[in-house]
């Protein structure tokens, strides 16, 4: 009786190991005194616990763990090119890991370009939230992918909401690299000033996410001034959701899909440097569905919404600025000008096109179609503004709010 008693004693204390939080406060870079004892600590005796301690100490003990960050700036000043050791970027290789931060912009994680921030590998759950990631750059030959995170593993999950990935660099995925299995999905973030750079290693591939056979779901989100490297978001081998959600001022344009599958739902390209969309489907299996979304280029640019090739296939209601997407299922508009106003702030996290007063997008989709790109129905647009406001759901990543058009005299 006494040996079964021990036993559940046991079972009971492996559980709450399991289970940890860690409160890293300190600032600076620091390594964690006693790998795997259940404590973060910098030096012993001291309760100081730093972000890469607390990695660290969650690692060696694997099983399922938080770490939640005060409002401070982050610095990575422990060199190297490590993917599993102490040194270099951060290292995620336990089986579940959540990092809370503060809020974007208040709590920030600097690489200052000496490496990589996160590798997460070993099939790894990797959950942030809460924080800004700036200042990654993965440039060495053994590390050239993902300047904010790389992610391998077929197993492996990465959750992201609300964080800005700010200036980070890599030779392929300047802000997230994704290989082979992985699952992506981000909400009520934005990608901005991200790019990749010409290190030798490989092509060129996605200055803000490269998706090398993952599949990547992106809501509610911003992609801007991200450059190099072609399109904002590449995705090769694998499929892209993506649902309320802008791409603008990308130099080399918004997303480009090759032998992947995708569905896009109310979203707004806007783009004067590439085209908003190529698709290529060597084989011509794969479909890249596009619905209820605004696509436009400036005229003066000569610059196409798709690029020619294979094309996107229509959804339906779709505002596009020239005829190159080739859109003419029920309710697509093709050389039409969606009346944007200039790229602002109007809630959320990220910058968004709001409507004009007489847009051809407003009230566009009719309540049945709107829907998410996975299929689920939509009660907010990019913002979290309800959507439908007024009689049907407007195309694009923003639902103009009619009481305000009124009130601003655009109408009536």
């Amino acid at each position: 009786m006494k040996t079964k008693h021990f036993f559940i004693l046991l079972l009971l204390i492996v559980g709450q190991v399991k289970a940890l939080t860690f409160h890293a406060f300190v600032l600076s870079d620091e390594i964690d005194n006693n790998p795997g004892d259940g404590v973060c600590e910098i030096p012993a005796g001291m309760s100081l616990c730093s972000l890469r301690a607390a990695i660290i100490e969650a690692n060696a003990l694997g099983g399922s763990h938080t770490i939640e960050l005060s409002a401070g700036t982050y610095q990575l000043t422990i060199l190297g090119e490590e993917t599993s050791g102490f040194a270099g970027d951060l290292n995620v290789n336990g089986a579940s890991l959540t990092i809370v931060g503060a809020g974007v912009g208040q709590t920030i994680i600097d690489a200052n370009t000496n490496h990589r921030v996160f590798h997460v590998s070993n099939n790894a759950q990797f959950n942030l939230s809460g924080l800004t990631i700036t200042g990654g750059r993965a440039s060495t030959a053994g590390n050239f992918t993902g300047g904010a995170i790389s992610v391998g593993g077929a197993d492996a999950t990465v959750e992201i909401d609300h964080v800005i990935f700010d200036s980070n660099s890599a030779n392929a995925g300047g802000a997230i690299y994704a290989t082979t299995g992985v699952d992506i999905n981000v909400t009520h973030s934005v990608f901005q000033d991200n790019f990749t750079e010409a290190l030798g290693f490989t092509n060129l591939n996605g200055p803000a996410i490269f998706c090398n056979a993952c599949d990547l779901t992106l809501e509610n989100s911003t992609v801007i001034r991200n450059d190099m490297g072609g399109k904002a978001i590449d995705v090769e081998s694998g499929s892209i959701l993506m649902t309320n959600s802008t791409v603008t001022d990308n130099e080399g344009g918004g997303l480009r899909t090759t032998n992947s599958n995708g569905v896009i739902r109310f979203s707004t390209f806007v783009s004067d440097g590439g085209q908003n969309l190529s698709h290529f489907s060597f084989d011509d299996s794969h479909v890249v569905n596009v619905a209820n979304t605004i696509l436009y280029t400036d005229p003066n640019a000569f610059v196409d919404n798709c690029q020619s090739g294979d094309k996107p296939v229509s959804g339906g209601y779709n505002v596009v600025s020239d005829s190159s997407c080739e859109f003419m299922s029920v309710g697509d508009s093709q050389d039409t000008d969606a009346l944007l106003e200039p790229l602002g702030y109007h809630g959320g996290i990220g910058s968004t096109f709001l409507p004009m007063g007489g847009s051809p997008a407003i009230d566009k989709v009719p309540t049945l179609n709107c829907l998410s790109a996975s299929g689920a129905a939509l009660t907010g647009d990019q913002r979290g503004v309800l959507r439908p406001n007024g009689t049907s759901c407007d195309t694009g990543a923003v639902e103009v709010v009619l009481d305000l058009i009124f009130d601003d005299g655009f109408e009536g």
